[in-house]
This record gives C-alpha cells, structure tokens and sequence, in this order.
C-alpha cells in the first residue's frame, strides 16, 4: 500500500473482532500476518458454527477426519437463513481514509486484488462472492439458460441451411423453367 503511507487507516476486518488502526504502509503487513488471518478464520469459522443446524453438528462430531476448513455449504445455508447475509470486506475502508480520490480507487483496486489472490485462489474459506455469493448466486441457473440458448440458436442455423439449399433448388427449377419457355417462344 505506497499510496498515502502514513495515514492511519482502521483495519477493514472490524466486524470480525480486529482493531487495530495503523498506516497505510504498515497495514499490509498487519493483513498478510498470522495472527490477524488466525483472529478472521476462527470468528468466521465462530459465525458459521453458530449458524449450524444440530443435526450438522452431529455429522460434523461423528467424522473424525473432518477437514479443518470450514464447509462450503454452510455459508450458503447462512445467505438461505438470513434475509441480510453478512459479508465479507473485499476492500479498506476506503471511504473513511483521509485520502485523495485516486489514492482510494488504488486501495481499492489493491484490496480486489489481494480479495481474489488471497481468499478465492487458495480457498481457505469459501468465498460468498466467488462460489455462491451475491453476483454469483444464479450462476447455474444463467449457465443453463445459456445453452439452452446456444441450443436454439443452434436448430435456427440449422433450419436456416435446409432454407438455402431450398431456395437453390428452386432457383434451379426456375432458370430450368425460364429456359424451357424460352426454347418454346422461339420454336413458335
């Protein structure tokens, strides 16, 4: 974060329990540190625990090589459970940072980055946004319309081609026709 370094900036993680205020420069580290990203995944995983329903908790304790991350369906169950799902900070507090404009477009673009680097490629925890959040919630849906589009569009091509070679059949039966006329008005 070269942009703006020593301004203080509060950590974007405060709803999960971390705050903790330091510069720009300083807050990279604090993000990227073992201790903040072991405070984020156990309230997270603390959030999801309580959002359990008993009878996932049985399975849960009954498996004794249950993985340690947490399962990608229980935040899906905490978007179906609740009408205002909570969310996950993809960015800085841009908006409360003593900055210029072009300084919070570049924290904000840096914090996407480090959003789909960090949490979506390694897949720590299941990422609302990437797997079955908000923009993506009717991914499957759409990808069936989709080709059920492609589909379509696929039988008009084809209806299109059986139409041309149609209309060159009967083009070829004109110009035969155009031409037997044409042999009968000069043998008369």
């Amino acid at each position: 974060m070269d942009v703006c370094p020593n301004k203080p900036v509060k950590c974007p993680y405060q709803q999960f329990g971390c705050n903790i205020q330091l510069s720009n420069k300083e807050m990279e580290d604090h993000l990227r540190s073992p201790s903040h990203v072991a405070l984020l995944v156990g309230r997270i995983l603390n959030l999801e625990a309580q959002n359990q329903t008993p009878q996932e908790r049985k399975g849960a304790s009954r498996s004794s090589k249950a993985p340690l991350l947490a399962p990608k369906t229980s935040l899906v169950l905490h978007f179906k459970r609740n009408k205002h799902p909570f969310q996950l900070p993809t960015r800085l507090n841009a908006a409360n940072m003593e900055t210029c404009g072009r300084c919070r477009e570049e924290v904000y673009f840096k914090s996407m980055k480090m959003h789909a680097e960090e949490f979506c490629e390694r897949r720590l925890l299941s990422c609302p946004y990437c797997e079955s959040g908000v923009e993506a919630r009717n991914l499957e849906a759409s990808i069936q319309q989709m080709e059920q589009q492609v589909g379509h569009a696929n039988v008009l091509k084809a209806h299109i081609e059986e139409l041309k070679m149609e209309v060159q059949e009967l083009r070829a039966e004109n110009d035969v026709l155009k031409k037997a006329v044409y042999d009968i008005e000069v043998a008369q």
